[in-house]
């Protein structure tokens, strides 16, 4: 990545500097690029390794050697002579200190990343991966036990229905044989008493009979009434 820093003089009037100074004024403007350059190296390498991170690691092999630019730390020394030269030139003219003009200097920033950046991404990538299965095996087996826990309340509910249903299944059923066996007590009943007056009605007929026969043979008339039974 390429940064273009421009470098401007401005006219102080009233006020001058000599070359140990301008010099002085140089240094301190190096480190401070240095550093400036240092941090957009340090935010730029991390900003592509968040952008590689989203990416497929399959499909994508190349290191950061290949996709980044030579970067490297310009020298400022011949900058400071050339500014300590143009102001002792002024200082000895007497003359009166000159605006120069605006001049873009193209630096190349950045220490070169090295390979152990691959590698430390494929680590991430493996810890990131190992977390993110644990974390997919959790909810697995926290949906599995709510999935078996379900299916036994249903089956346990099912089971008390079922027993619910027999139990009042059994219930009608011994009503339904209790009235059978109430109907069939009151046909037996029924049945003995017209059995008894069948009987007693059979003995009083006979009795009857037996009488009017004696009479018969005594008397020897036969009488006009007849007797009728019903069948």
């Amino acid at each position: 990545m390429y940064r273009v820093i421009f470098i401007r003089e401005y006219e102080d009037e009233g006020e001058s500097y000599n070359a140990k100074e301008s010099e002085y004024a140089a240094s301190i403007a190096a480190a401070a690029y240095a550093i400036y350059s240092l941090e957009e190296t340090r935010a730029e390498f991390e900003r592509r390794m968040v952008e590689s991170f989203r990416e497929d690691p399959s499909s994508k092999r190349t290191s950061f050697r290949d996709q980044e630019t030579p970067l490297e730390i310009p020298d400022f020394r011949g900058l400071s002579r050339r500014s300590s030269s143009r102001v002792g030139n002024n200082d000895v003219g007497g003359g009166p200190i000159s605006r120069s003009s605006t001049k873009p200097i193209e630096i190349i920033s950045g220490p070169r990343p090295s390979v152990s950046v691959t590698i430390m991404g494929n680590n991430q990538a493996d810890v990131w991966e190992r977390a993110r299965l644990a974390k997919i095996n959790k909810w697995y087996e926290k949906m599995n036990g709510k999935i078996i826990e379900w299916e036994n309340d249903k089956k346990k509910s099912a089971h008390l229905d079922m027993e619910k249903r027999k139990a009042e299944i059994e219930r009608l059923k011994r009503i339904n044989l209790s009235h059978y066996q109430n109907k069939i007590n009151r046909i037996e009943d029924i049945t003995k008493g017209a059995k008894k007056q069948l009987e007693e009605k059979k003995k009083s007929e006979e009795i009857y009979a037996k009488q009017k026969a004696r009479k018969i043979r005594t008397t020897g008339r036969v009488p006009v009434k007849c007797f009728c039974f019903e069948y």
